[in-house]
């Protein structure tokens, strides 16, 4: 409707703050873009639903394709007594799909991405392999370091697609690092923690195996 200028129609469905002079500007500027990118497919690539104290709100993210580029259209909605009214529209056009801009690839990266990159791998490295060793060694409580060994503390991680760093300190992360992403469009996360859990670990084998070796020393000695 939008597209097309019906704003009889759409009036109908939308919050009435959205039916301003000044919203009609961005009303206007909203069908232009849309009629200039002329959409042939609709996807849904994003669903949220918020429900607190009997407030319950939707938010739609649709992608759409053209004849030469793509967009992607934010849609909140809230229910009220009538139903779900619309309580706004964003649209933002794109030179590819968004599959593509957030896919996970070395190329054209910060030096940042690779940091992050090498950081995480050595750290997953760590803890995987502390935690084997502790497992295989012959001390009181092993199963139970090996844990540790996994558990890292922190996580700094970047957003793959634009960048983005980010530090959160007080938290733990198993195994070391973690790679994911929000839905099955968003931008790969990517994240490392500090491997404190596998250094203690070791840190604990050697002492154990450093009592021990003293311990037969003592005996041979006698």
């Amino acid at each position: 409707m939008v597209q097309q200028g019906d704003s009889s129609g759409f009036s109908h469905i939308v919050d009435q703050s959205l039916l301003t002079s000044t919203q009609w500007t961005s009303w206007l500027a909203l069908r232009d873009s849309l009629r200039l990118l002329r959409p042939d497919t609709l996807e849904l690539i994003g669903f949220q639903a918020l429900d607190m104290g009997g407030e319950h709100s939707i938010s739609l993210t649709y992608q759409l394709h053209g004849p030469t580029r793509w967009g992607v259209a934010r849609i909140p909605l809230e229910r009220r007594a009538r139903g779900f009214v619309v309580m706004g529209l964003s649209f933002e056009s794109l030179p590819r799909s968004v599959q593509e801009l957030n896919a996970f690839t070395l190329r054209a990266r910060t030096w940042h991405h690779y940091l992050i990159l090498t950081c995480a791998l050595a750290s997953l490295l760590l803890c995987v392999g502390s935690a084997v060793l502790v497992a295989r060694t012959q001390m009181p409580r092993r199963w139970l370091w090996a844990f540790t060994a996994i558990v890292g503390l922190g996580k700094i991680g970047i957003n793959w697609t634009s960048g983005e760093l980010f530090v959160y300190l007080p938290t733990l992360q198993l195994l070391g690092a973690s790679y994911l992403r929000p839905g099955t469009v968003g931008p790969w996360i990517v994240s490392f923690s500090l491997p404190v859990g596998a250094l203690w670990a070791l840190w604990h084998r050697r002492s154990i195996r450093q009592r021990g070796s003293t311990v037969q020393s003592s005996g041979h000695a006698a």
